[in-house]
């Protein structure tokens, strides 16, 4: 950015010695101009901070979303029952999906999951799933009815 400080101090000295209002008047505009470049200057400087960040940012979300990408692929549609060697599909029995306990796992690892829950995470999951027994009762139930 120029510098008119100079240009600004020989108009003034000129305006005084000659007794002429229009170069004040040229002087205070050239002043205005540089303090508004200067203000424009700042601006650009913090958006292009911001546009920087921005940009990292989206890197950062699209390596996430590779590394989901990549984690959710054996859960796609890919592998088969008839490419996993099972019986082909019918209209009743869509082609079913064959996914290992490891590639579970390595999602769930990269989702951020535990791999297994604790028993404040199943606390409340299925409040219903007892029917109207209480929980010692339903146990007592299976357990005399030899449930499978």
């Amino acid at each position: 950015m120029s510098d008119y400080s100079d240009l600004v101090k020989r108009l003034r000295e000129h305006a005084e010695n000659m007794y002429v209002d229009f170069l004040n008047e040229a002087a205070d505009a050239i002043e205005l101009l540089q303090r508004e470049l200067k203000c424009a200057t700042e601006l650009w400087e913090q958006q292009k901070e911001l546009a920087l960040e921005y940009l990292a940012d989206i890197e950062k979300a699209n390596e996430r979303i590779a590394e989901l990408e990549a984690a959710l692929k054996p859960f796609a549609l890919g592998e088969t029952a008839i490419e996993a060697g099972h019986n082909a599909a019918s209209d009743d029995y869509p082609l079913m999906q064959v996914v290992s306990c490891g590639d579970l796992r390595q999602a769930r690892k990269v989702l951020g999951e535990k791999d297994t829950p604790d028993w404040d995470d199943l606390r409340g999951c299925a409040p219903e799933a007892t029917g109207d027994l209480s929980s010692e009762d339903f146990v007592r139930k299976l357990r005399d009815e030899d449930w499978r």
